[in-house]
């Protein structure tokens, strides 16, 4: 008996109680001189379906009492005594005993809040009243529902659109309905309440009389319904496929212009880079804007010309009212998309689009587009290293959109924030300001941004050395961004999954990874394409592979200098292929011409590395560790100990403990190789295993343990010092 009631109630406390109430309510189960006892055998007793338990004890109710369970039914959310009361037109006292009876029954009960509201016990109840209701009752429900709480309301109306759009959707009162649907989808949108504002505009088309879909109105909710769409994520196609109707049927440029772009964006979240560019220039020119003939003259042109207003921000000409604010809107946006796409498609295009942007939301202050253009060009301007103007621009927009009160746009600028601070290896403050962009872009939507602050704080995590919440950030990326669909950022997680993993020493999961990675890489993205060979050679490099890393970091390096691939994300390629070129010295069959090439090529990283992270300051453990294993393969210990402690003073400023690790390892092996005493090396090698136990390297606390555990006969003993 108690499994088929655990069966036909899923074990819902509330279900299981209901049935048991009904076996008694029928006299099917009863108290027998203080013991429980049943009007058959118990493996015979007959247990009703929930839905008949919920119609069984409905009819067991007065007429007053089932009209005000079905007026609570039919308001659905927790509802006021005031509107449930004009609602069933009954005497105030009839109405409250009413209402103790269903409360002691356990059939409605109080809501949680200050105010005092009821809403019927469980969900179920609410639809097995709602669903026997005839389709009559429920429009006079509806109807008079919605028609109280305008009265009820009247001061604060703005408060019930939602409510008072669903009531009357389901009443007969369809003009009503239409003006609520649109209000209440206005303010969802308005307030980045996506999901609520694709029911409201839903509702709408659905109400509107087939030939009005094309009409003005028709046409500017399907486009509202195609930018929520776009905005939630996983929703691509059906943005597109709105934004393509309304493009149908527009005929000024500036509409055109504004689906065309919308399109483009559509596509870039697919990982359609070429098509989405070549939108974004169609765009630009339907607006006013030029595609130029040579790339880096503009772009100068452009840098300047934002110089100039960066220092002297009170020399602006150009106001913007109406169609042309309008239309210079449109521009911005479409010059801000544009310069995405150029990020994964060809780097060195992107600075462009950016600068453009914000010298024309300078030269009409248009505060909306200043925030979000003044974040964005902080990133450009710290890629070029020019830190100070780079900060003065980005603070500039972070204060424009906290004084607008735009979550949306506090969202990415403090995502842009947080990474300049993680370039400058001001890795906890760029956590801080990732998390609260996260929270801030969770409320707006915006799935490439929300992705571009969760990428922040893994990095930060990693260089921190906190591989554990490099693991969870990345975990809880993967299942907010994967299933939207949005394929050119979603890449990204498979891609930190991987790094993770081999440090880990998972290479089963960090190569399943890798598949899933490849299979999302576009032709034409250049960037993720270069990520491709890095990482694989990161892993190879890991897995002890050395030739295999060579060359899968020689193909990344190379690709990254024939496409001027941004130095920020591949700077660390220099150093990582000269550790793997002086690992193949050390320990390869390399003879003494081989040895002398390798050893000048990786002369020539080192310069390289060290060249940049001058520039980045994130990137200096990695390009002066390469540069202290030289200088002790090539027997020039003093220079190298000076070098290996330099790089762990960096890294403890930056409080990056995997660098700090590494520097430990790498100084104990060599030492150790190289056959000094084991009081010198040891006290490294404990060092390093101490920090990769709190990092959570596993991977290399292995392989730590393994030296500290090996006698000096056992020590591997390097190429070079065979060749001595």
């Amino acid at each position: 008996f108690g499994r088929r009631v655990m069966e036909e109630t899923a074990g819902n406390p509330f279900f299981v109680e209901s049935v048991m109430r009904i076996l008694v309510e029928n006299g099917t189960v009863y108290l027998e001189n203080g013991e429980w006892a049943a009007s058959t055998e118990v493996g015979e007793i007959e247990i009703p379906s929930i839905s008949e338990v919920f119609l069984r004890r409905i009819s067991l109710l007065e007429d007053t009492q089932r009209t005000v369970l079905e007026v609570i039914a039919v308001c659905g959310l927790p509802t006021s005594p005031i509107v449930i009361n004009k609602v069933c037109q009954i005497d105030s006292d009839i109405f409250h005993e009413a209402l103790t009876v269903l409360l002691q029954r356990q059939m409605v009960k109080g809501a949680e809040g200050t105010e005092i509201k009821y809403v019927t016990n469980h969900d179920r109840m609410r639809k097995t009243v709602y669903k026997n209701l005839e389709l009559e009752r429920l429009k006079e429900l509806h109807q008079g529902i919605a028609e109280t709480i305008e009265s009820v309301y009247a001061e604060n109306l703005d408060l019930q659109f939602a409510v008072l759009a669903r009531h009357y959707s389901s009443s007969d009162n369809k003009e009503k309905a239409l003006k609520y649907c649109i209000a209440a989808g206005n303010q969802a949108k308005e307030t980045y309440a996506n999901e609520l504002a694709i029911e409201m505009f839903q509702k709408v088309l659905e109400l509107l009389p087939q030939e009005e879909l094309t009409s003005p109105l028709g046409l500017e909710i399907t486009e509202k319904l195609g930018d929520c769409y776009y905005l939630i994520g996983g929703k691509y196609h059906e943005a597109q496929s709105c934004f393509e109707k309304v493009l149908s049927y527009s005929d000024k440029k500036l509409d055109k212009a504004r689906q065309i772009a919308r399109i483009g964006n559509c596509q870039f979240q697919r990982g359609e880079l070429g098509p989405s560019i070549d939108k974004y220039w169609n765009a630009i020119c339907l607006l006013g804007g030029s595609r130029p003939w040579i790339f880096m003259l503009s772009t100068v042109v452009s840098l300047s010309r934002n110089l100039f207003y960066n220092y002297f921000p009170w020399h602006f000409r150009g106001t913007a009212k109406g169609d042309k604010e309008k239309r210079i809107s449109e521009l911005i946006g479409s010059y801000l998309q544009l310069s995405f796409a150029y990020f994964f498609n060809d780097p060195m295009s992107m600075a462009l689009p950016i600068l453009r942007a914000a010298n024309i939301a300078e030269k009409y202050k248009l505060p909306h587009k200043m925030a979000h253009a003044f974040s964005t060009l902080s990133t450009i301007y710290a890629t070029l290293c020019l830190y100070k103007p780079a900060l003065k621009v980005g603070n500039r927009g972070t204060a424009i959109a906290r004084e607008l009160n735009d979550p949306w746009l506090i969202g990415i600028s403090l995502a842009s924030k947080a990474l300049l601070l993680q370039y400058w290896g001001m890795n906890e403050e760029a956590i801080e300001d990732a998390n609260e962009a996260i929270e801030k872009l969770l409320k707006s939507g915006g799935i490439f941004e929300l992705a571009t602050a969760y990428i922040q704080i893994w990095w930060a995590n990693y260089s921190l050395g906190n591989i554990k919440a490099c693991l969870e950030t990345v975990v809880e990326m993967d299942n907010m961004i994967t299933r939207t669909g949005a394929y050119q950022i979603s890449k990204f997680a498979k891609y930190l999954f991987i790094w993770v993993y081999a440090y880990c020493g998972n290479f089963d999961d960090a190569n399943s990874y890798y598949e899933q990675y490849m299979e999302l890489v576009d032709k034409n993205d250049q960037f993720s394409i270069c990520s491709t060979f890095f990482i694989k050679g990161y892993m190879n490099l890991f897995k002890g592979e050395i030739d295999e890393a060579i060359s899968e970091l020689t193909a990344a390096k190379e690709l990254k200098e024939r496409e001027n691939l941004i130095h920020d994300y591949f700077a660390v390629i220099y150093g990582r292929l000269t550790q793997a070129i002086l690992e193949k010295i050390r320990f390869g069959a390399v003879d003494k011409k081989e040895r002398t090439r390798l050893l000048k090529t990786c002369k020539k990283l080192i310069r390289k590395a060290l060249s940049l992270c001058k520039k980045h300051p994130n990137y200096i453990p990695n390009a002066v560790l390469a540069s202290a294993i030289y200088k002790r393969v090539k027997g020039n210990k003093s220079k190298a100990k000076k070098l290996f402690e330099k790089c762990r003073q960096v890294a403890e400023e930056q409080k990056a403990k995997l660098h700090l690790a590494e520097a430990y390892y790498e100084e104990g092996r060599c030492m150790l190789e190289d056959g000094e005493p084991a009081e010198l090396y040891r006290v490294l090698l404990e060092k390093a295993l101490s920090l990769y136990e709190k990092c959570g390297a596993t991977l290399y606390v292995s392989r730590v343990q393994e030296l500290l555990g090996q006698k000096t006969d056992d020590i591997p003993v390097s190429n070079e010092k065979a060749h001595a």
